[in-house]
């Protein structure tokens, strides 16, 4: 497992128990950053798709600000307050998608990536 990939065992109605440490809106950056050493062995996978529902993930950024080349591609999901908060989304992603829809738009981004 990479740090990255934290799993939840989880029956139709609890969770059972969260593998350590809990990532959370408030303190993902700071995990991310704790973690460079993962970020040090894949230095040569520069590009990189950050995908978030709050202006607080962007940080996650920060995680690969020193790697040189690193190409990052920020994709917010606006899914509440839209009038209010589109121009501070706008101003921080660089792509915004509304109404929280399903992954074909990033399914499409990649393949015209490649």
């Amino acid at each position: 497992k990479q740090w990255y990939q934290r799993r939840v065992a989880i029956t139709a109605v609890d969770a059972i128990r969260f593998t350590s440490p809990l990532i959370t809106t408030g303190n993902k950056a700071k995990v991310c950053q704790s973690h460079q050493e993962y970020f040090n062995k894949h230095h040569d996978r520069s590009n990189i798709i950050l995908l978030g529902d709050n202006i607080e993930d962007c940080q996650m950024s920060a995680c690969v600000d020193g790697i040189p080349g690193s190409n990052v591609i920020k994709i917010g999901f606006l899914n509440d307050k839209v009038e209010e908060r589109m121009s501070l989304y706008l101003s921080t992603f660089d792509i915004v998608i509304l109404n929280d829809p399903d992954f074909g738009d990033i399914v499409d981004l990649v393949k015209a990536i490649n």
